[in-house]
């Protein structure tokens, strides 16, 4: 099941018959997770390292996107059947312990995943939107919405800017924020989401109220969002990282309410002003660090931090009230707090 829909994701195409998913954007991902991509030819060439060398490197060679897609389905083939063979591990699957290595952590009896199992992974992988080194997607929703996502937002160029991951231009000009960072992912799911359903409220006239409870219903029915839709974030800095994020319908109906302003109230909380450019950023990455806290502790739990929110906005305040320049404030902070104590 799950090989077929990461073919079918792959080979996608619009109504003109021409490419939804960029070939260089799917390899691009690989990127991420360096250790499936042997670095030079491997000495042994039974192993499985030397199998992905050699496909790898006729993807490389190969000038015809077709063909590159076809090689790269054999690549992810030939990680499937190591998986199968010899378990879960590290080297492949970034943030798994394998069981040779710590065989504690391991359970008596556990089973090892079947085929499908590991072509799910994969296909949640590969179908992602990448911003950087973390990768962004959604499980347990309608096929048809990750292909309007592509369709309307990726392929047609609105996020890629170099075929190999995206662009934050669109979504910041659209929300009117500030300049988004790779580091800040949980931030940037946020922001994506709004951004794609802000799209589609703006094709609906932008309804509010009672409009907007029976608009998102209406949306999340037609492509199958439910209690068990969920956010998932894959990334690769220094070590490999998952994070899963549930009940995803629940957290955009009464988060991603428009009246509420969410994104734009989070995005002024970093906003200060300051005339060196590089002291601005230094601050910057600092109250960005506070506030990915805060968005993690909104997207797993669904609710608002108050002693992170409190830390969050003393230290915004301090450098408003420290800075000779003209204030920015937090935008739509009376309502936002209002909003909290309903």
């Amino acid at each position: 099941m799950w090989k077929e829909k990461l073919k079918e994701f792959v080979f996608m195409k619009d109504q003109d018959g021409k490419s939804i998913v960029p070939v260089e954007y799917i390899l691009g991902i690989c990127e991420i997770f360096p250790n499936m991509l042997p670095k030079r030819e491997p000495k042994d060439g039974s192993s499985y390292s030397y199998k992905r060398w050699k496909i790898w490197s006729e993807i490389q060679t190969s000038s015809d996107d077709f063909e590159k897609k076809e090689l790269f389905l054999e690549f992810l083939q030939s990680i499937v059947v190591q998986t199968m063979n010899e378990g879960l591990n590290s080297f492949i699957w970034p943030t798994i312990i394998g069981k040779n290595t710590e065989p504690n952590l391991w359970l008596s009896g556990e089973e090892k995943p079947n085929e499908d199992n590991v072509w799910e992974t994969l296909f949640y992988t590969y179908s992602s939107i990448r911003f950087g080194n973390y990768l962004i997607n959604f499980i347990n929703v309608d096929d048809n919405w990750r292909k309007e996502i592509w369709l309307r937002h990726i392929t047609s160029k609105v996020l890629v800017s170099n075929s190999k991951t995206c662009d934050f231009s669109p979504i910041r000009k659209k929300l009117k924020i500030w300049p988004l960072r790779y580091e800040e992912p949980f931030f940037n799911s946020l922001a994506l989401m709004y951004y794609v359903f802000k799209e589609e409220l703006e094709n609906d006239g932008y309804p509010t109220g009672d409009g907007w409870r029976a608009f998102i219903q209406q949306y999340l029915k037609k492509y199958k969002w439910g209690e068990d839709s969920g956010l998932i974030i894959l990334g690769r800095e220094t070590k490999g990282s998952v994070q899963i994020f549930s009940r995803l319908s629940s957290f955009v109906t009464y988060w991603l309410n428009p009246e509420r302003n969410l994104v734009k109230f989070l995005d002024s909380l970093i906003m200060i002003p300051d005339i060196k450019q590089s002291s601005q950023n230094k601050k910057r990455e600092r109250l960005g660090k506070e506030r990915e806290k805060l968005v993690f502790y909104l997207l797993k739990y669904h609710q608002i931090n108050g002693e992170l929110l409190s830390k969050l906005v003393s230290i915004k305040v301090c450098e408003e009230l420290n800075s000779e320049e003209k204030i920015n404030g937090i935008y739509g902070a009376k309502g936002f707090f209002s909003s909290l104590t309903c």
